[in-house]
């Protein structure tokens, strides 16, 4: 009897342990399949308390990834990858000295390909994965908006200024006509063509 009431006294306790939120070195284990670093009570899968999250990977090649976040979809039975935050090294020599931070999504074959990045040098790239200014965008060759701003509720419409110490800016005033702002001269009326612009004499 007594042989059949130990397994069964261990049984029980596993039991009861597994019922109840644990505590080991300051990581909880909540019964609720959340787990809390540094805090009792996590509000998500993964809770982090006064810490950071460290990816380490050895990469000295060009353009090559050493950590990456992935998002995927579990709708199927299959995992499907949607989209990817990553850390890059640089194009070109020494590329481990310098880190971009790049933006993937699903073409919708589970396979992911980059839409944006910020480089190392603090330029954004939308379209292109080596932007020379600190703003980049490059269009697919179909599109013929490549930048939209849009405004309805402004009593002007839409505007777009240009700064290089003095400014310039461009403002919709009406469906069809628009207006020039410069730091030298203001509501000057212009015209906006295809691929130009030109003041009205």
């Amino acid at each position: 009897m007594k042989k059949i009431l130990l397994p069964i006294t261990i049984f029980g306790f596993i039991l009861s342990i597994q019922s109840q939120d644990q505590i080991i070195n300051g990581t909880t284990f909540k019964t609720n399949g959340k787990l809390g670093i540094g805090i009792d009570e996590p509000n998500e899968k993964l809770h982090i308390y006064d810490g950071d999250i460290a990816i380490t990977r050895s990469q000295g090649n060009s353009n090559g990834y050493f950590g990456a976040i992935k998002f995927y979809n579990r709708w199927t039975s299959n995992s499907i990858v949607g989209a990817s935050i990553g850390v890059k090294t640089k194009n070109g020599t020494t590329p481990f000295n310098y880190s971009n931070i790049v933006f993937n999504t699903s073409n919708g074959y589970n396979l992911l390909s980059e839409k944006m990045r910020i480089s190392y040098n603090g330029n954004v790239g939308i379209g292109s994965n080596n932007p020379t200014n600190k703003l980049y965008i490059k269009g697919d060759g179909t599109t013929k908006n490549i930048l939209n701003i849009f405004n309805p509720s402004a009593i002007n419409g839409a505007s777009l200024r240009l700064s290089d110490g003095q400014w310039g800016s461009i403002i919709k005033t009406t469906p069809n006509s628009y207006r020039l702002d410069t730091s030298l001269k203001s509501n000057q009326p212009c015209i906006i063509e295809a691929n130009f612009w030109s003041p009205i004499q």
